[in-house]
This record gives C-alpha cells, structure tokens and sequence, in this order.
C-alpha cells in the first residue's frame, strides 16, 4: 500500500517527455495525450530507491515484456516539478483494466492514468477505488527543461 506522504509526493507530479537514445537530453518533440492511457514508472519498483544500474536492468526486463506482448508505449520521465527527482516511465494508450495489469506487472505502488478528457488522475495499483483527480488536463503537467545530470531518483 501507498502511505500518505509517499501518495502527496506523487500527486505534485510533472512529466518530461525524453529520448532515450540520449535521456539526459528532453525531447524535442511534447509529448501529446490524444488518447486515453496510462503513465507508468519502470524505474524503483515497489517504491524503493535502487541503483542506476538495477533500474536500468528492471526497466530492460519491463520493456522485453511489453515488445513481447505488443504493447506500445513511448518514454518519458516523472518526477518533480524541477526534475531533480525523476524516474523514467513510460505512457501507454489503453484501457484503464489493462492500464491496473500493467502498473502490477511493473511492480509499482501507483500510477497516471488520462482519461478521455485528458484528465489526469493518480491511481492505487492494489485497490483502484482509491484514486484522486491530480489536474484537470494532463498537458499542464508537461515539463520542458534541460536535463540534469544528478537525481534523488537513484541510490
């Protein structure tokens, strides 16, 4: 379960679309909510910090599943309104059941999901009733700022 600070942090959310290619840099392209879906860490499951390395490894893992059952996605990060905290996720257009499939197959305590209105709400993994509206349009959450080299993100 989520407590209740970790549940605040994750309400004052804001995305970065990035490229991973180079994801220090932010792309240059925004990233557009045309249909309803899902914004999904593949970095620290469970809520805990790990290692660069252990979350470049369990982000791998997510991304070979998700190409084997064909899903799409593109990447971007979550994090703090500065992004001196980030992690790397991914948006998935779908539906919002395989939207809660999705989140526990990526072992995350919560997760975003647009709905039809673009709006933008944060979602318990393990008990979806609990949910809270974080902005009425998912476009006021996008960031655009040069990435940083450091992040609170890693251990």
């Amino acid at each position: 379960m989520v407590n209740e600070q970790l549940w605040e942090i994750y309400h004052q959310v804001y995305f970065q679309p990035c490229d991973l290619r180079n994801s220090l840099v932010p792309s240059n392209r925004g990233q557009r909510f045309l249909h309803s879906g899902a914004i999904i860490s593949i970095w620290n499951p469970c809520g805990q910090i790990y290692t660069l390395r252990k979350n470049k490894l369990f982000a791998h893992k997510i991304i070979n599943c998700l190409n084997n059952q064909g899903v799409r996605y593109s990447f971007l990060w979550g994090g703090d309104r500065n992004m001196h905290y980030k992690e790397l996720s991914m948006f998935v257009p779908c539906q919002f059941h395989t939207a809660i499939k999705l989140a526990k197959q990526s072992q995350q305590l919560a997760f975003y999901y647009i709905d039809d209105a673009c709006a933008l709400w944060l979602i318990n993994t393990h008990a979806s009733e609990h949910k809270q509206r974080v902005c009425g349009s998912a476009k006021r959450r996008i960031v655009s700022m040069g990435g940083k080299r450091s992040n609170m993100a890693l251990s």
